[in-house]
């Protein structure tokens, strides 16, 4: 897998990422498991039947482009080709930046499969944790690509803002602020790769169901 960026301003791709390999105490600890020594041998059994399967079904990528900020105000801002995202929080988190990576990410509808698939033969404990094998996935699949956009950046003299994505709250002046989930359209518009293996529902959820979208300004040093 790469582990650099083939990063052209605007255009699109599509890149595949190492496998994750979550903990077992990870996973654990993500269903309500605290004192971790006491937990039961079929339980963690299950723990690791669940992480096996991930590792081995999981196909983790990540869709990105590299866009314009045209403007940021305290309605929102544009971005791209004059797609607007509508927030107050891109007044304090991306006013400085003059560049925005926006991004997708998965790791695999066949998570989704295999959840479905046992949750039906009533393997309930295995797919709790499979779901929670997934999210820890998601989570190492997102710091893989921060670090790979962290590189690109600092060698084109950048520096990077915290990530921000829809349906998330962040705080503005003593105040959680959202960024509304219906704007994951506009979002998916901007990333506009035909190679993306995520879909979006009218409800504004993903498809598959371990995905994540959103966007990294970018600042000139």
């Amino acid at each position: 897998m790469s582990t650099t960026l083939n990063l052209v301003r605007g255009q699109a791709t599509t890149l595949k990422l190492e496998i994750p390999e979550p903990k077992i105490d990870g996973i654990l600890k993500i269903q309500g498991y605290k004192n971790l020594e006491k937990v039961r041998k079929v339980i963690r059994a299950s723990a690791l039947t669940a992480r096996e399967k991930f590792i081995e079904r999981t196909k983790p990528v990540v869709s990105y482009r590299i866009v314009d900020v045209h403007s940021v105000d305290r309605s929102g801002a544009v971005l791209g080709d004059g797609i607007h995202l509508q927030s107050e929080i891109f007044k304090q988190y991306l006013s400085q930046s003059v560049e925005a990576v926006v991004f997708v990410l998965t790791v695999g509808r066949e998570i989704d499969e295999q959840t479905i698939q046992w949750m039906d033969e009533e393997k309930l404990v295995e797919a709790l944790f499979l779901e929670s094998a997934a999210w820890l996935g998601v989570e190492d699949a997102t710091k893989q690509f921060v670090l790979m956009v962290r590189s690109w950046a600092m060698q084109q003299s950048m520096r990077m803002t915290r990530r921000l994505g829809p349906g998330y709250s962040y705080p503005i002046d003593g105040k959680q602020v959202m960024w509304d989930l219906t704007d994951q359209k506009p979002l998916f518009d901007l990333v506009d790769d035909p190679g993306m293996p995520v879909r979006l529902l009218e409800s504004a959820a993903m498809l598959p169901k371990m995905s994540r979208s959103g966007l990294f300004g970018l600042i000139p040093t």
